[in-house]
């Protein structure tokens, strides 16, 4: 009976020390959220104020105005058309950040498992190779083709799928996201390998081969759970190129999205729409990365 006892106080002990740590890390999310809206508004001031002798100031702008940038595509526009472009860039990040996960993973891990067989570098090439071509470069190649073949840059926007599901609007979401994907998976798959790599190279994995364990034991029992957590804090080390990419390749792709709006915003000097996509981009790696600390808090705990 001592034992349940312990086990339940145990088990109470841990959930709230679950819910402590998460509310610290909520609250250090909100603390980066203030801190980068105050290095927004210092860089737009600097950038318009100072360095483009702008006679409008950060302070003088009300949030309540129009969005300007969108007004050219549907007369008077308000805040609330900002939705649909924030589901559209959410949904290409999500699928270029959810491909780089899932193939930088396990191309990676595979690449470091066949590190003695001498064929791990044949994984990396073609990953490597596609992310050295800067991804800006074929976007542009891809929207010069749409508008010669095709006579229009960009998709057939006025194609409306009036019912059933709308497979127009996730084929144009997925091919905006390759090239972005393409350079997370580069990046992803070239840290994971080379952390498992380094760890498989130190003295303990020596130790082992000479007990006479097997080399699959030790890649995955000893060194991919040594690895754990630090494979998990890689997670997000992708987002903020992505998110960074997202602004190219919707410009070059004419994909009304977030990173469309950003440039509209910074060619008509319109200070809330840079503002908010800064803060809607910081969200978004600030949740990531509330995320990611959650889940490495939770399985330290096991």
């Amino acid at each position: 009976r001592r034992k349940s006892d312990d086990s339940v106080c145990g088990g109470a002990g841990r959930r709230w020390g679950m819910i402590r740590f998460f509310a610290r890390r909520l609250l250090v999310m909100f603390v980066r959220l203030v801190l980068v809206a105050i290095i927004l508004v210092i860089a737009i001031e600097l950038g318009y104020g100072v360095l483009g002798n702008s006679d409008v100031h950060i302070w003088e702008v009300r949030f309540s105005d129009p969005v300007v940038p969108l007004s050219e595509l549907s007369g008077d526009s308000t805040w609330e058309e900002l939705v649909p472009l924030m589901k559209n860039s959410m949904l290409i990040v999500g699928l270029a950040w959810g491909t780089t996960l899932l193939v930088g993973y396990s191309w990676g891990i595979l690449a470091a498992r066949l590190r003695q067989f001498k064929g791990h570098h044949f994984l990396l090439v073609p990953w490597l190779v596609l992310a050295s071509v800067p991804g800006f470069w074929w976007v542009i190649q891809v929207a010069i083709y749409s508008y010669f073949e095709w006579e229009r840059p960009g998709f057939a926007n006025e194609v409306v799928v009036e019912s059933g599901p709308d497979l127009m609007q996730w084929w144009n979401a997925v091919v905006v996201a390759i090239p972005l994907g393409v350079l997370g998976i580069s990046v992803q798959m070239r840290n994971v390998s080379d952390r498992i790599r380094e760890e498989a190279g130190l003295p303990f994995v020596r130790g082992l081969h000479r007990a006479g364990y097997s080399n699959s034991d030790i890649f995955y029992k000893n060194i991919l759970h040594r690895l754990t957590g630090e494979l998990i804090r890689l997670s997000d080390e992708t987002l903020p190129l992505i998110l960074g990419g997202l602004i190219f390749v919707e410009v070059a792709f004419r994909f009304e999205g977030m990173g469309n709006f950003l440039i509209r915003s910074l060619q008509m000097s319109y200070f809330p729409g840079i503002f908010v996509t800064g803060i809607w981009m910081a969200g978004i790696i600030g949740l990531a990365a509330l995320i990611r600390e959650v889940i490495g808090h939770g399985l330290g705990d096991d």
